[in-house]
């Protein structure tokens, strides 16, 4: 088991702000949970910017990148490295290098494993002012480019286009899925806003010529969210929520759609409608609720009612992934409403000695609810749709005094080229497919141990010092949910199921607790699935 630990580092400090970087440690664990090896690639990326370390097939890589801001010159490198020792097996290769047109050094681009895991594919974002534009180039598994990389230019204005996700097809072409935006006249003077217009699913040959417009709106109905799996056969399914009406903040039901990418035509199509009596009941927070919990709803009732509330069922379903049963040509999508908010609150204090200090306050909410579960044959038609009523409520602060500098990002939240990201901790959850049964990993409420089904309260968890982790099963017979309490996370390290890495019918967990002052208390455990 390997670990990555990402090191926030100074690089330079002055009196009106600071820069800082990223560093990274590598820890192997042996099969008993005993340290193997920490490496610190200290030396290694002197110069650079950690981007990540991942594995292809059986081999272990290296990214980092550097930026001449001198030169406006973005480079990409990467090396292999000894699984056995975690030392680098040469010196760090250049993989490709971007001019940039302006002196930020905010370039965005992913590197990833192709789904097969054959390829790399590097993906960059070299949009400007005036044009959106996305290069694209793969390697093989010595990492050598293949081909040239292709240019893919966007026909719409930049800043209109959040790029989703990118497809590779069998025959070395591209599919590019997004979310098309308009920029709409508030009634201020020369003030706009960003309206969610449409979804974008294009084909691109290797060159980065245009080939066609995959079909996504259908029947009416509006796509809101999709997530793609693409086949070797050439058919691609295609899933997610949408709308009866297109620039609406409502979700009105779920979608499978079967796609021939080779000739753009629609295999099948199938809708199921959803509403608010579907999900979430209500929740019920007045019973048992200490001072900090009231503190936090307080906090939170302040933010929203300044957002201006919520009504209908929001466009914030995230889906979290996709199972397909080659066996029972059954369909799993897996869903969960998800919601992300951020503040700032200035005061100020005053001293003769150092007259006025103002200190900025960053506050990050991460709300997971409702967990959705769509089960669908191999056609597309939906059998049912069930909701374990849940609702995660994590706040994450971060004060900073006048040349202090550091804030976190909400970068890492959603989008291409910062999936994932570092937060949130402890909500979301975590799923593997045993047999004919979903298992969920969750922190929650201790009270919540008898929400099982839609009309069960829920009560609010947001002190994660304070909760249990459960085991949840889903029989994908009779789509009833069941719950076996875990462990508690009181007085210990706070499992974090969202980072869990699933093998066969087993889960590797970390845990962690930071501390104000003193070292953060990391462990990591396993969690094997025998019956529920």
């Amino acid at each position: 088991m390997y670990v990555l630990e990402s090191v926030l580092k100074l690089k330079s400090y002055f009196v009106i702000g600071a820069s800082y970087g990223t560093a990274a440690k590598l820890i192997k664990f042996d099969k008993y949970y005993n340290e193997v090896f920490n490496q610190d690639y200290k030396k290694l990326l002197k110069g650079y910017e950690f981007k990540s370390i991942q594995f292809l097939k059986k081999d272990m890589f290296l990214f980092a990148h550097a930026y001449n801001k001198k030169e406006k010159n973005f480079t990409i490198s990467g090396v292999k490295l000894d699984r056995k020792t975690g030392e680098p097996m040469g010196e760090m290769q250049e993989l490709a290098n971007f001019q940039l047109e302006d002196k930020k050094d905010d370039f965005e681009f992913s590197f990833t494993p192709t789904p097969d895991s054959t390829t790399w594919m590097l993906v960059g974002n070299i949009s400007t002012d005036v044009r959106s534009t996305i290069v694209i180039q793969t390697f093989d598994e010595k990492l050598k480019k293949k081909g040239a990389a292709s240019r893919i230019n966007l026909s719409f204005a930049p800043n209109t286009f959040d790029l989703e996700d990118v497809l590779q097809t069998v025959d070395g072409k591209y599919l590019l899925m997004g979310q098309k935006f308009e920029m709409v006249p508030t009634g201020k003077k020369n003030k706009t806003t960003r309206t969610f217009s449409h979804y974008i699913f294009t084909k691109y040959d290797n060159k980065g010529k245009k080939e066609m417009e995959l079909p996504v709106d259908m029947q009416s109905k509006y796509v809101t969210s999709a997530k793609a799996i693409y086949f070797p056969n050439g058919e691609l399914l295609l899933s997610g929520f949408y709308s009866k009406e297109p620039k609406k903040k409502e979700v009105n039901g779920v979608y499978i759609n079967r796609i021939n990418v080779n000739s753009g035509s629609v295999i099948s199509s199938a809708f199921k409608e959803i509403n608010a009596n579907m999900l979430d009941q209500g929740v019920d927070d007045e019973d048992g609720m200490d001072e900090d919990d009231k503190k936090a709803r307080r906090e939170r009732e302040k933010a929203r009612e300044k957002d201006g509330g919520e009504d209908g069922i929001m466009k914030d379903f995230i889906i979290r992934g996709i199972e397909f049963n080659q066996q029972s040509n059954t369909l799993v999508i897996l869903a969960e409403i998800s919601k992300f908010r951020e503040w700032t609150s200035t005061t100020s204090s005053h001293s003769p000695r150092w007259g006025w200090t103002y200190t900025t306050t960053f506050t990050y909410e991460f709300t997971n609810s409702d967990l959705i579960v769509i089960k669908a044959d191999g056609q597309g038609q939906v059998a049912w749709i069930n909701t374990l009523p849940k609702n995660q409520v994590e706040m994450i602060r971060k004060s900073s005094s006048a040349g202090g500098g550091l804030s976190f990002s909400s970068s890492g939240v959603t989008g291409f080229f910062a999936r994932g990201g570092g937060m949130p901790f402890y909500s979301s959850f975590s799923y593997l497919l045993s047999g004919e049964k979903l298992v969920f990993l969750i922190n929650d409420h201790p009270k919540n141990i008898e929400v099982l089904k839609l009309g069960d309260k829920v009560k609010t968890i947001n002190n994660f010092n304070k909760s249990v982790a459960f085991a949840v099963s889903l029989d994908l017979n009779t789509a009833k949910f069941s719950r076996k309490l875990l462990l508690s996370n009181n007085d210990e390290p706070v499992l974090m199921p969202r980072f869990a890495y699933v093998v066969g019918k087993e889960f590797f967990l970390p845990a962690m607790k930071m501390k104000a002052l003193g070292k953060t208390q990391f462990k990591i455990g396993k969690v094997a699935v025998k019956s529920m």
